[in-house]
């Protein structure tokens, strides 16, 4: 399991580094290119059943694109985590 953490930390580095402000076309095209970068990986990573982290991961992706579309989509699917989660036992990530 410590392979996906890792894996799941590589994807939010590469979230957090794509958030810069996008004010010039170089950045906002690094901006774009760091999420297809977290799509492809999480595209790839295998996790159980009932891991809401991939989940969690897309949903800040589509909050990186600064698309009003997406940030309502995100949020949406965030409260539906929320619904869903409030009686499960969440189990944070580890560090």
């Amino acid at each position: 399991m410590k392979g996906i953490q890792r894996f799941i930390n590589f994807v939010v580095i590469i979230i957090i580094a794509a958030n810069v402000d996008c004010r010039s076309e170089g950045e906002a095209e690094r901006n774009v290119l760091a999420v297809r970068t977290a799509e492809k990986l999480l595209r790839d990573l295998k996790t159980r059943q009932g891991d809401i982290r991939p989940k969690l991961l897309e949903n800040m992706m589509l909050l990186q694109t600064k698309s009003k579309s997406n940030m309502e989509r995100a949020l949406q699917s965030f409260m539906e985590i929320a619904t869903e989660n409030v009686s499960n036992t969440f189990t944070p990530i580890e560090s």
